[in-house]
């Protein structure tokens, strides 16, 4: 059997970073896996990591949770490095999506089975992303869940804030310029999903697949907070079509821009701010997935067996 290197990547910081490290470095290891194992200190970054040993390994593995992915996404798509996840954070809306076990040893199995698929990646003003970017009310959302919250509550902490932010939301004037035309709108929140859920298992769209080549858009047009709460059942479901305050579609492309600057989150981190230009970029990122994963399909090995 062939060795196979990999770059491990740790955050200590994710929910169960650092109480889980040793024991996904042992699981690896007796899966004949040749393991370089680094823990990002304050100093240094996931992408720097990445860039600094890709050369020397056959893919990444990182464990932690979706602001890990994020952190380290530009430097994966620019090394063009296969990655497995090891969903250690708090939501792991990205894990949920491919359909990556959340027991680890389960997730280590799927490593060791090596079924890769090559997913789309999002951008907005050149930042990579895969579940969501949003603004708006969200962005409150992440403000709000700081990591002690997030240790604490776990994924409840995402609907505590998230209560919070719907009580602070304002409307604001936004301009939409995508595929199929423009249009002006007041909203209190937008979301510009690649992937399926975001937020702790919020769904994007009931449609919406990672390997589509589009991009899906909900824009919020509700006007009291209690209209927000309403949405909830839909917000959960990703079905909004008896919402008459709430716009969709379906794009290659999306152009916003706002009277004020507004910041935009990509994956739950700040990343950029309106005006803002989304695109998305078909299979761009290789990941190793189940052979039965709910939304991608085709499967290939990353020994190039079929």
């Amino acid at each position: 059997m062939v060795t196979k290197r990999a770059l491990l990547v740790i955050n200590r910081h994710s929910n169960q970073g650092e109480n889980l490290a040793e024991k996904a470095i042992s699981l690896l290891q007796n899966r004949n896996f040749e393991i370089i194992v680094c823990r990002p200190s304050p100093e240094e970054s996931i992408s720097q990591i990445i860039l600094t040993h890709a050369a020397a390994v056959d893919f990444v593995i990182l464990g932690g949770g979706d602001g890990s992915l994020n952190a380290g996404l530009d430097a994966l798509v620019q090394t063009n490095r296969p990655v497995a996840i090891l969903p250690l954070g708090t939501a792991n809306d990205f894990a949920r999506t491919v359909g990556i076990p959340t027991k680890l040893e389960d997730a280590c199995d799927l490593i060791e089975k090596g079924n890769t698929k090559k997913v789309d990646v999002g951008r907005v003003n050149g930042k990579y992303y895969l579940n969501a970017a949003s603004l708006g009310m969200s962005t409150d959302v992440t403000r709000l869940l700081d990591k002690k919250r997030k240790r604490f509550f776990g994924v409840f902490a995402y609907l505590f804030v998230a209560i919070i932010a719907i009580w602070k939301a304002r409307r604001f004037s936004a301009e939409f310029i995508h595929d199929g035309g423009r249009f002006h709108a007041r909203v209190v929140q937008i979301i510009v999903g690649n992937g399926r859920y975001y937020g702790g298992g919020m769904t994007i769209s009931e449609n919406a697949s990672l390997n589509d080549g589009m991009l899906d858009v909900v824009c919020l047009e509700t006007e009291k907070w209690w209209q927000i709460l309403r949405l909830f059942p839909a917000l959960r479901s990703g079905k909004y079509l008896s919402f008459h305050k709430v716009t969709t579609l379906r794009t290659k492309t999306l152009q916003v821009t706002t009277q004020v600057p507004k910041s935009v989150s990509t994956d739950g981190e700040f990343t950029t701010a309106t005006p803002a230009f989304f695109e998305v970029l078909p299979e761009k990122l290789e990941v190793f997935v189940p052979e039965a994963s709910p939304l991608v399909a085709n499967l290939s090995s990353i020994n190039g067996e079929k």
